[in-house]
């Protein structure tokens, strides 16, 4: 299978700096995505979000992809946990990570936070993650309906990040078919656009590069409250 790779991250209207990373990199005959947004200020968020991105440098898929990237979904919590422990102005330090593995037919992912990771299939995008968030949870148990959900994004936490004392990672395998794309983002994306036109926007066929470019493009015309980063394959 051919695999079209393409990512970026630019920083949002309103913030003065970007905690935000991605990795999209050719590997093995198969494509490393990966996204991370920093939590605890310009120093420990971007430093978090950074370690989180080297772990991945020493991914190497073998004969365990999925257990491959769990182990450096690991090690850099141990890193960026014990960075936390150590200095007390990065007590609040911790980065999200939603990484994939496509290889042929099938993919592999790991994920901690409210980033998240898209299925898209004939024009129809599923939302692989889950989100690991207060809110999240909240309206899963009807604390808060959808409809108030967008009231309260300000105030949200993470359940779950690099850097949390106790991490209980997402994993998962994907079924891979001609035309599909897989598509790892920041909040910064998806809380300013839809669902449904992330998806008619990367399925259009054009080039995927031009596809990423303009999504990114529409959420900050839309407000780009935040930092976005996306990564993106193309089967």
């Amino acid at each position: 299978m051919n695999l079209e790779a393409f990512g970026l991250s630019r920083q949002g209207r309103v913030r003065s700096d970007n905690e935000d990373r991605f990795l999209a990199r050719h590997m093995n005959g198969g494509v490393l995505l990966a996204v991370a947004d920093g939590i605890g200020g310009q120093y420990g968020g971007a430093r978090a979000a950074e370690l989180a991105m080297l772990s991945l440098q020493e991914f190497e898929p073998g004969m365990d992809p999925a257990g491959a990237l769990k182990r450096c979904l690991m090690k850099a919590n141990a890193s960026i946990y014990q960075q936390r422990v150590d200095e007390p102005r990065l007590r609040r330090m911790g980065t999200t990570l939603t990484a994939v593995y496509a290889q042929g037919a099938q993919a592999v992912f790991v994920h901690a936070g409210d980033s998240r990771l898209y299925h898209l299939r004939d024009g129809m995008p599923t939302r692989v993650t889950r989100d690991h968030s207060t809110l999240r949870t909240m309206i899963e148990t009807g604390d808060v309906t959808a409809a108030l959900a967008g009231m309260r994004l300000e105030r949200d936490s993470l359940e779950q990040c690099l850097g949390c004392p106790e991490l209980a990672p997402e994993t998962g395998l994907l079924t891979l078919g001609t035309g599909d794309v897989l598509l790892v983002c920041t909040d910064g994306l998806y809380r300013e656009l839809p669902d449904e036109t992330m998806a008619r926007t990367l399925v259009e066929g054009v080039p995927l590069r031009l596809a990423v470019l303009e999504l990114v493009a529409s959420a900050l015309a839309f407000g780009g409250r935040d930092n976005l980063s996306v990564a993106a394959v193309r089967i």
